[in-house]
């Protein structure tokens, strides 16, 4: 009997997995975004569930009195298997955990679906737990955004600026006055979503989302948002993933620093930063305490960083899905399911990127070891932290504090360097001329393999934000772009280059943070070359953005997206992963927002506005002002000057060249008439003698 039941078990879940492969899953995931989709009908089929499904995990995805309801445990393996799990459990349960608990252990099994879902509504309620809010902050026609000269541009970013009222929400008094009985973690101020069925607060999204905010002026709101995370931080230790109970055990990118640090530069509000700095610094001891370890490379041993979470349980939001894949792994089911739930950590959830690069199951979710991969970016964002902490005590006058961060971002620097650099030699395929060219780039590292990962994601490029790279660095980094065709794809760059994947995170999808991010390395260089591709990249995604909203392909619906096609420039949205992709979208809004003024108001947004605040000059230590969130733009006086001495330089070239031109043609046409003239002469001669 068990053993049949389990058969059936493993065809339904094959066929689900089939459809998933097909972009239509039951429930879904993205950058942590936990997402319900309509189940397939095939998992409506099974009306009894003789025994209950054994998980042999022991560390779930949350915890607290709710856990075992809504994050492991029979009633949610339950929901899965009558393919019940969009509204059982449902959003708030009636009565107290433990009364929902001794209600289930009442049914006998076999449970059939009747009595299972009897107990569903018996035991739970579906209520909406946010209310949509308009911000005091918002205004119609923002006076920044009222400069952008480019008309397309402008419409681009009022769009963009008048979606933050619609995605706009804030927890009920009633959540906020019962929330034991809701799986979701409530905070006091308002937010926005990311839009679509995300609809609740994300961690890292939220760093993009105050990009936009702060072009729009809406700094009462970001300042809500932060001190919301803040909140968090004091109450549970460390942000989650977003304010959804199952998400609640892991995070995301660490990018609270950062937001407090954009914060500061667009405000100079130096009490509201000094109030939040301790919870930043508690974020930060999260991070070195449960994600820091020692890995050694070519014999030398390096503290580093890595998504790693705890949990070594299936997701709920994916449960049966995630729960196969396991069993079915050549690897141990718990090691997968704690990749798993890390690769949404690290907010590209999912991408090749944590799976094997060879073998059997290359470029497929059955080799996901994201726990053994050590990634450059985090590592990068964890520098990038310290440096703003280090300039933000030292604005506040708190020099032994700065002190002690900057020498936190001096070992991690370091450490950037050795142990993520790799540099590759190119040869000439010209025989005439055998020419090396050594690429360099930081790449993500293999600790199973004991070896880089050598393939191309955005996040190579990262570090730049935080390192002075010499001109030698900078030119390798260029030959490396250059190498692997990085620039051509007409709508933007890619999370990665052409794979044998589906995954969202893989070629050809673009994603606003990754490419926002990617921008402002570049622009850290201050190198003319990489400085004018950022600025076509940039140029590239918001024309598409604005492809996509006002003038889409014909059939296709407009809007903003969560991700673009980079093989198109016409506003196709991407594809693939495990859902169908969502519209709203706050950190496309935030990050196009920004990217527009970086280059069309660069005295505002980008590099210049630091020297407002004195943090390009008379900082000592590891060139602090060099890079940051905001990008650093060149001088746009020297830049003009250079263009317009190139401009008449260029005229001067083709006078000169005209000249030279007209000359050569005049001698040439001077000793053909000679020459013409000379052979006439002598068959004259000739004609003469004839006649004698």
């Amino acid at each position: 009997m068990e053993a049949a039941h389990l058969l059936r078990w493993v065809a339904l879940i094959a066929v689900m997995a089939s459809i998933s492969r097909c972009g239509e899953p039951d429930q879904t995931q993205h950058s942590g975004h936990a997402r319900e989709m309509n189940h397939s009908s095939t998992l409506t089929e099974v009306n009894t569930i003789d025994a209950p499904l054994v998980v042999n995990c022991t560390i779930p995805v949350c915890d607290g009195p709710l856990k075992d309801i809504y994050c492991i445990g029979p009633i949610l393996t339950s929901s899965w298997q009558f393919g019940l799990q969009k509204s059982c459990p449902g959003a708030k349960i009636k009565g107290t955990p433990q009364t929902v608990l001794e209600n289930f252990h009442n049914l006998t099994y076999p449970i059939t679906r009747e009595s299972f879902t009897s107990f569903c509504d018996e035991n739970f309620e579906n209520v909406k737990y946010l209310e949509k809010v308009k911000f005091d902050d918002w205004k119609e026609n923002p006076e920044l955004i009222g400069k952008i000269p480019d008309l397309r541009r402008r419409k681009l970013a009022l769009e963009a600026h008048r979606r933050w009222n619609l995605l706009g929400r804030r927890f009920s008094p009633e959540v906020v006055a019962n929330g034991s009985q809701y799986p979701v973690t409530p905070v006091p101020n308002p937010f926005i979503v990311p839009g679509g069925d995300f609809d609740i607060y994300f961690y890292w999204d939220s760093y993009w989302v105050i990009e936009g905010l702060l072009v729009s002026n809406m700094t009462a709101t970001v300042r809500g948002i932060i001190s919301n995370f803040a909140q968090l931080v004091d109450t549970h230790g460390f942000i989650p993933n977003s304010g959804k109970l199952q998400l609640s055990a892991r995070s995301q990118p660490p990018m609270f620093t950062q937001m407090l640090y954009e914060y500061f530069i667009a405000t100079g509000d130096a009490n509201f930063t000094r109030s939040i700095l301790p919870s930043v610094e508690k974020e930060l001891q999260f991070w070195e305490k449960n994600r820091q370890f020692s890995v050694m490379k070519d014999g030398a041993a390096f503290n580093v960083f890595q998504y790693k979470t705890t949990s070594n349980c299936p997701r709920p939001e994916n449960f049966l899905v995630d729960y196969w894949q396991g069993v079915n792994s050549t690897r141990k089911p718990e090691d997968v399911w704690s990749s798993t739930t890390s690769a949404c950590e690290s907010g590209w959830d999912f991408s090749s990127r944590w799976f094997d690069l060879n073998g059997t199951n290359a470029y497929s979710k059955k080799s996901i070891h994201t726990n053994s991969i050590v990634p450059v970016d985090l590592n990068t964002f964890m520098t990038w932290n310290y440096r703003a902490v280090a300039i933000l005590y030292k604005k506040l006058n708190e020099t032994d504090k700065s002190a002690d961060f900057r020498k936190k971002f001096n070992d991690l620097s370091a450490t950037l360097e050795k142990f993520f650099w790799d540099e590759q030699e190119v040869r000439s395929t010209c025989k005439s001329q055998k020419i090396r060219i050594i690429s360099g780039i930081w790449l993500d590292f293999d600790i199973e393999l004991n070896a880089p990962r050598r393939s191309f994601y955005p996040a190579n490029l990262f570090p730049l934000l935080v390192l002075k790279a010499t001109g030698d660095v900078i030119k390798r980094v260029g030959e490396y772009l250059e190498k692997n065709s990085v620039f051509t794809m007409p709508g933007g760059i890619p999370s990665t280059l052409p794979v044998n994947s589906t995954e969202q995170w893989d070629f050809p999808n673009v994603w606003a943070p990754t490419l926002h991010l990617f921008v402002i390395s570049l622009l850290s260089t201050r190198d003319a070359y990489l400085v004018q591709k950022a600025k076509e990249t940039a140029d590239k995604f918001t024309s598409n953005v604005y492809q996509g909203m006002f003038e889409p392909p014909e059939g296709a619906k407009s809007g903003i997206w969560e991700k673009y096609d980079a093989r198109k420039a016409d506003g196709s949205h991407g594809g693939g992963g495990e859902y169908p992709v969502q519209e709203g979208f706050a950190w496309t809004n935030g990050a196009v927002l920004h990217l527009i003024m970086m280059f069309d108001q660069p005295a505002q947004f980008g590099f210049t506005r630091r020297q407002q605040f004195g943090l390009e000059s008379g900082d000592s230590g590891p060139d602090e002002g060099k890079s940051g969130m905001l990008g650093a733009f060149p001088n746009n006086a020297v830049i003009i000057g250079l263009l317009a001495f190139c401009f008449c330089l260029s005229i001067l070239f083709v006078v000169v060249s005209n000249h030279h031109l007209r000359r050569v043609l005049e001698r040439r046409r001077e000793r053909n008439e000679r020459a013409e003239q000379d052979q006439m002469d002598r068959l004259l001669r000739d004609m003469d003698s004839d006649e004698d």
